[in-house]
């Protein structure tokens, strides 16, 4: 789009938009990121009572962790939808 001619009127909300752009995927490649190795440690803490019971302070430190995870995915997904619908974020 940037080498269109017609650019010139428009490029501040192009290169705007480029950059909103730009972010989000960072931010969601990294969120993949962080979910495949949650699911990993999900995994282990949650599905292994050998090793629950091996670590327990690591174990009821991963509970912890867990719910505040779990409620931050929920916030990260409404205010997804808000931006989506409602309109930008600022």
């Amino acid at each position: 789009m940037l080498t269109s001619k017609y650019i010139d009127h428009f490029l501040d909300e192009v290169t705007t938009w480029q950059k909103k752009l730009s972010t989000a995927d960072q931010v969601i490649g990294i969120w993949f990121e962080v979910q495949r190795t949650w699911s990993h440690l999900e995994s282990i803490f949650i599905d292994s009572e050998d090793i629950r019971a091996q670590l327990p302070q690591d174990a009821e430190r991963f509970d912890n962790i867990d719910s505040n995870f779990k409620v931050m995915s929920i916030s990260v997904h409404h205010l997804c939808i808000t931006v989506l619908f409602v309109g930008d974020f600022k």
